[in-house]
């Protein structure tokens, strides 16, 4: 049981822990590993077998590394050895891993390096470090300016001098001075590129793009030019696939400059869907990724294609075009438009006429003609117009989803759609029927997280119902509001009460004025004065104010307005300092 228990506690260290050593072995006697006494909540040190070796006297502490591990005692570190006893003394709000024999240490707020024997190597005097990992270098910062230093040889391989150091590789940093950005090497810092770069974006692991005298080139992370800065402008659009621009003219290129798409088109378009748009002469044409050009840039306009087929303008007419540049729909349209579900077409040839343009089994397309056509539903439930009324169509079964049609129509949400009829509103399922019958005079959808409910009104006066259409609150209100995680706040009478979203009371006091914003606690008023409600429907003390609101950007705090000052209060209603 205590070496399972011992295994627990390093599982939990390894999740908690953040002072952590480069794995270079143990190196002690005997193997130690963290170990966290639960009563105690303090961590030592414990064998293979679980067995207490360096008693739980710390707050944090590190694996063992090379016979010496980091430690913490409250908020301040040291190192300890293999027996438990401290080398570098409980004073440096933080300790880095030790390399060298020497590690880096914050004192009060600057950075020193240390010894293994707590032996001051380099007094505290860099706001900032950064450690190059696998090689015996680190950037530290003085006065506001970056140089490299070499631990192993206790030296600079560069003096503090510039404003941005920032590790590409091993190898090399790029680096800011005098304001242009360069790329030196870490053995000497000589330039691999001289600081006259303007820009930079990294857009891979390996590659960064940059400016330089107004044109775009591309580097390695080894400071290697891998494409001249001669383009106008480099855009990633597709992996290892950059949009060139050379001369005024586009053309695709891969990281290394081999031509792809030749730099004479007017524009080419994002990857989208296989192919690029491109256009040239002011006509529009496709291409694939690999610049085998698909479809000759003949047609005045078109889109992206989706699902095998697209929209293009030839002769002043729009048509429907598949991936062999063959007319699937005549162009024969003033316009053609792609539903917002990317799943039909609607065409119109005139401001009466729309033809709602579905997709067979076969891939042929077929038309049915009506009045109008709307964008945004489903293909299984396509709202249209025909004779002043609307219908829903069902545009996988090519027919109606039911014969009657309505004064007007909501899109279907989760099998319900609210509906007009002679003037009022009701809500119908998928087979037509009314679940709730068309005495509304407005119905308007609400979410209340996953949970959806109708609130309808008649007139002046407000209730709600569930989404099955069941009531839960009256046409007895003024207003009702839904507020997250379940609540309900509303007006009756010219008062505010709170309930849950079943319309149960959860405060039976009544208010002047409930906040509207969706806070928890609320601030409520009554008889003049004002405090907080919260969800169990218990105040905070009345208080005399002008009001109470919620504090900006500080959940949790609001701010109470006593027409002399403002104060900061929490959701108990205290004073915040």
């Amino acid at each position: 049981m205590k070496r399972i228990q011992f295994i627990f506690c390093l599982l939990l260290f390894i999740q908690i822990c953040p002072l952590t050593f480069a794995q270079q072995g143990n190196m002690c006697q005997e193997d130690l590993f963290p170990y966290f006494d639960k009563e105690k909540r303090t961590w030592g040190y414990a064998d293979m077998m679980g067995m207490m070796v360096i008693e739980p006297i710390f707050t944090k502490v590190s694996p063992f590394s090379s016979s010496k591990a980091i430690v913490q005692k409250g908020n301040l570190c040291g190192v300890i050895d293999c027996n438990g006893n401290l080398v570098v003394p409980v004073q440096y709000k933080k300790i880095l891993n030790f390399r060298y024999n020497k590690a880096w240490a914050m004192k009060d707020s600057t950075w020193c390096l240390i010894d293994d024997k707590g032996r001051m190597v380099l007094q505290p005097q860099f706001s900032d470090i950064y450690a190059i990992s696998g090689t015996e270098l680190t950037w530290v910062k003085k006065n506001g300016l970056w140089g490299l230093f070499n631990e192993e040889k206790t030296a600079y391989v560069c003096t503090p001098q510039y404003t941005v150091a920032q590790v590409l590789s091993p190898a090399c940093s790029l680096i800011q001075k005098d304001g242009k950005l360069g790329v030196l090497n870490h053995v000497n810092c000589g330039y691999l590129l001289e600081p006259n770069i303007e820009n930079v974006k990294k857009i891979s692991p390996q590659d960064v793009l940059f400016n330089q005298d107004g044109k775009w080139g591309i580097f390695s992370n080894t400071g290697r030019v891998r494409l001249n800065p001669i383009y106008d402008s480099l855009d990633v659009i597709k992996s290892g696939i950059l949009i060139a621009k050379l001369n005024g003219k586009y053309g695709l290129i891969d990281f290394i400059g081999s031509t792809i798409l030749p730099a004479e088109y007017q524009q080419i378009f994002p990857y989208s869907n296989g192919f690029f748009r491109i256009k040239k002469n002011d006509l529009y044409g496709f291409s694939s990724v690999k610049g085998k050009v698909y479809i000759t840039p003949k047609y005045k306009q078109a889109n992206d294609f989706v699902n095998g087929s697209t929209i293009v303008e030839q002769n002043d007419k729009f048509g429907i075009i598949n991936l062999k540049d063959s007319f699937i729909v005549k162009p024969e349209y003033s316009s053609i438009m792609l539903s917002k579900t990317n799943e039909y077409y609607i065409g119109r040839k005139n401001a009466l006429q729309a033809d709602l343009i579905l997709k067979n089994k076969d891939n042929s397309y077929s038309v049915e003609t009506f009045n109008d056509v709307l964008t945004e539903d489903s293909i299984a439930s396509i709202r249209v117009m025909k004779n002043n009324e609307t219908y829903f169509y069902n545009g996988l079964l090519h027919s109606y989803c039911f014969d009657q049609g309505f004064d007007g129509a909501q899109a279907f949400i989760k099998g319900r759609a609210v509906v007009g009829d002679n003037g009022l509103l009701g809500i119908i399922d998928q087979k037509g029927t009314y679940v709730v019958k068309p005495v509304y005079t407005d119905i308007q959808v609400l979410g209340l997280g996953s949970t959806l409910f109708y609130l309808v009104r008649n007139n002046t006066m407000k209730g709600l119902l569930d989404f099955s259409g069941t009531q839960i609150l009256p046409l007895e209100y003024q207003e009702i509001v839904v507020a997250s995680p379940n609540y309900l706040k509303v007006k009756k009478d010219e008062f505010w009460s709170l309930l849950r979203a079943n319309g149960t009371v959860i405060s039976t006091q009544l208010y002047s004025f409930m906040s509207a914003e969706d806070v928890m606690p609320i601030p409520v008023q009554r008889s003049k004065k004002w405090c907080l409600l919260n969800e169990k429907g218990e105040e905070t003390k009345l208080v005399k104010a002008i009001s109470i609101t919620p504090k900006a950007n500080q959940r949790g705090l609001y701010v109470l307005d006593s027409g002399k000052k403002q104060i900061t209060i929490n959701a108990s209603g205290e004073l915040v300092k």
